[in-house]
């Protein structure tokens, strides 16, 4: 087997000369074959970029500790995962911890469970702050149509959240929704402001259905209302349009 070993110098922990022994006494143990020794002076990482970019040409990184591949545990659980989907593998001298025999691969499997969950946690909590900032009377996100941002007016951060009436717009949305209210389908709706060259968002002429759909779905924000956490109406601080 091809072995990549990867040294890293840092201001405490084992020298260099150290980390190199360690890594090519391991590759001897196992009979595996040196194919190059990458070397890092802290804190630099130009090696580490070149051996990644030259993966084909081993199988398995061989290092000290794991803090020489990534200080973050998080960027760690990544490379593993980038080094799975290789079919590569990595071996810990340090701690004695390697990919290289079968129950060993459970490794992966814990690293790449533990990356899983982090990411679930950071979504929980980006949504959780998304809504929390939605039932505090503030918009997240792009303003939608009809809207424009205050703070891209006024720049003041008072102002991130708050919208205020773009008002050839709002003349659009209050069409969209006497159509609504006749009955006409959102297609047609869709139809109707095409035919009539009415721009979208974005300045173009080519209104969808779902973008329609889109609008009338947000009857509430139109209304200037929105949904606390303890799920009451409560009006926005700015100008409804209907």
């Amino acid at each position: 087997m091809r072995c990549a070993i990867y040294v890293r110098s840092t201001p405490a922990g084992a020298s260099k000369e150290q980390q190199r022994t360690m890594c090519s006494t391991f590759v001897n143990e196992m009979s595996f074959t040196i194919s190059k020794t990458y070397f890092d002076e802290f804190p630099k990482r130009d090696s580490y970029n070149q051996m990644m970019a030259e993966i084909d040409d081993w199988d398995v990184c061989v290092f000290y500790s794991a803090d020489r591949i990534h200080s973050s545990s998080k960027d760690f659980c990544h490379w593993s995962v980038a080094l799975k989907k290789n079919h590569r593998n990595f071996a810990i001298v340090s701690d004695d911890v390697h990919t290289l025999v079968s129950n060993s691969r459970q490794i992966f499997d814990v690293l790449e469970a533990t990356l899983a969950c982090d990411n679930a946690l950071i979504q929980e909590r980006t949504s959780a702050g998304m809504k929390k900032v939605s039932s505090i009377g503030r918009k997240i996100g792009k303003p939608p149509y009809g809207y424009d941002s205050k703070y891209k007016l006024t720049g003041k951060p008072e102002d991130k959240g708050v919208l205020v009436v773009n008002d050839s717009q709002a003349d659009i949305v209050r069409i969209i929704f006497a159509c609504w209210e006749q009955r006409m389908s959102k297609n047609e709706i869709a139809k109707h402001l095409r035919d009539n060259n009415i721009l979208t968002k974005a300045g173009k002429s080519e209104w969808a259905s779902s973008t329609v759909r889109g609008i009338i779905d947000n009857k509430l924000l139109y209304e200037g209302k929105y949904m606390d956490e303890q799920g009451n109406e409560v009006k926005y601080d700015w100008e409804p349009i209907i």
